[in-house]
């Protein structure tokens, strides 16, 4: 299964969707037969949700808001599960943070806004939870950065102006410490 998702993931990126989607569609279907035969692993429930994730991504990227979401949903179910189980895993709590973002990306593509908002303020208030405890963590950080730009793009349209310049400022002051403290990473140079 993992190297049908490295390839899945080189075919997304150099533009083979169809490819792609068939590479994830089998890591799916391997994960969720391992996931089944061993109730109770976290490995292949992790593994499961990740499938999952990979897959809405994919679908979200295409302009498949549908199946987006609802792998989205699959993948936020197993990520709320495995928390209720291990809650202060920082893994976890980042891969639902990060699922909810991308669900709040949905959410707004299909005219749903109060869905994407909850879906960002949840996102964010795991966010700052990990920079909290993660200070030095540049990933969390980044993410954190990620999902207030994302509420600062919402708030724009949906005429909260305030809001977004508010969201948008954290974000930037996010990216810019990034940035001083890593300047060899060029994703935090050329985020602000």
């Amino acid at each position: 299964a993992a190297s049908n998702n490295t390839l899945g993931i080189v075919y997304k990126h150099t533009g083979r969707t169809n490819q792609a989607e068939a590479s994830f569609e089998k890591v799916l279907s391997i994960r969720r037969q391992l996931a089944e035969a061993n109730p109770g692993s976290v490995e292949y429930e992790c593994d499961l949700a990740k499938a999952h994730h990979n897959l809405a991504e994919l679908y979200s990227a295409t302009n498949r808001t549908k199946e987006a979401d609802a792998g989205y949903q699959h993948a936020l179910r197993i990520w709320e599960k495995l928390l209720s189980d291990h809650p202060r895993r920082p893994d976890f709590r980042y891969a639902l943070a990060k699922t909810l973002s991308n669900l709040g990306v949905v959410y707004e593509a299909t005219r749903r806004p109060n869905d994407a908002e909850a879906a960002y303020q949840r996102a964010l208030e795991i966010d700052q939870k990990l920079t909290e405890e993660f200070p030095d963590a540049s990933t969390y950080q980044d993410d954190l950065a990620d999902t207030l730009s994302s509420l600062g793009i919402l708030y724009r349209a949906t005429a909260r102006l305030e809001q977004a310049e508010t969201a948008y400022r954290r974000a930037l002051a996010i990216e810019q410490k990034l940035t001083q403290e890593q300047p060899d990473v060029l994703e935090f140079a050329s985020a602000h």
